[in-house]
């Protein structure tokens, strides 16, 4: 067992997570289920649903703040292990992860932006929504950086 193996599901997590964002559409809205896992809410009656449900705006912040934190420590551990030493294989392995955070990330920043706009009228909400998109588009550019990626070719 290497030791990317015990992280893969948290890896797994948060690129169905990046996904999910990435496929947001503007005035839609997450929901986050009782596992844990987003989702785009297209339920009817939505007011009403949220409410009962207690999937509130505060929730969704919280999911956020903890993705992006996560987020960071995977990166950070990914990049140690292809500074450190570790076996060719296993630093090719973290190498093919950190690109997929970085098309992931690429590809759910109009997704962030389509949730800033829909809690535009709440101000609180919008301001960390905000934050948590300029972490999480600092973290692109990082990745663009280690990865040697040029601006004019994203992938």
């Amino acid at each position: 067992m290497n030791i990317l193996e015990d992280r893969q599901p948290q890896i797994d997590k948060l690129l169905r997570d990046l996904q999910i964002i990435s496929n947001l559409a503007k005035y839609e809205k997450l929901i986050i289920k009782t596992d844990n896992e987003i989702d785009i809410d297209r339920r009817h009656f939505q007011p009403i649903r949220r409410y009962v449900s207690g999937d509130c705006r505060d929730c969704l912040v919280k999911f956020i703040e903890t993705m992006a934190h996560t987020l960071t420590k995977e990166i950070d551990f990914l990049s140690g292990v292809i500074t450190g030493d570790n076996e060719f294989t296993v630093k090719e392995n973290a190498l093919v992860i950190l690109h997929d955070f970085y098309i992931h990330l690429f590809t759910s920043r109009r997704g962030f932006l389509n949730l800033i706009d829909t809690y535009s009228d709440d101000i609180p909400t919008k301001s960390k929504l905000e934050l948590y998109y300029n972490t999480l588009d600092r973290k692109y550019i990082s990745l663009r950086c280690k990865l040697n990626i040029t601006p004019d070719n994203p992938a």
